[in-house]
């Protein structure tokens, strides 16, 4: 559908160019512009889904909430970039770290589980 999209806005601006005069014809540029933009989002489109795929969705929205700060004010980049790299390197670490101590204490809590009514309990291995 992308490539559909390209190939419209580069014929349309080919087009205008060609057969447009006047203030109309600046329009071409436009349209030649965005042809080759979406050309280029187009053919980069495999790399940018296993980036977003492969990428923790944490990080993603980190990284948006820096760049909306850095548009306020670019300064704040030398505390926003240390920082999103901090998480970047970081994260996986604290987040297995949290999920290794939270979990012994859910499960040492919850209660024995004893198998539906109408089912046999299954056997424990003995040791050997």
């Amino acid at each position: 559908m992308l490539g559909i999209l390209t190939i419209a806005l580069l014929v349309v601006g080919v087009w205008i160019l060609c057969t447009a005069e006047g203030v109309t014809a600046t329009y071409a540029g436009g349209f030649i512009k965005a042809g080759l933009v979406t050309g280029a989002l187009w053919l980069a489109l495999p790399q940018l889904t296993s980036f977003f795929t492969k990428t923790p969705r944490w990080l993603l929205i980190g990284g948006g909430i820096g760049i909306a700060l850095a548009t306020l004010n670019w300064q704040l980049l030398l505390v926003i970039v240390p920082a999103v790299a901090a998480l970047w390197f970081f994260g996986p670490r604290l987040l297995a770290s949290t999920k290794a101590n939270i979990l012994p204490t859910i499960s040492a809590s919850l209660p024995p589980q004893t198998p539906p009514p109408g089912r046999r309990a299954r056997r424990k291995r003995e040791a050997e």
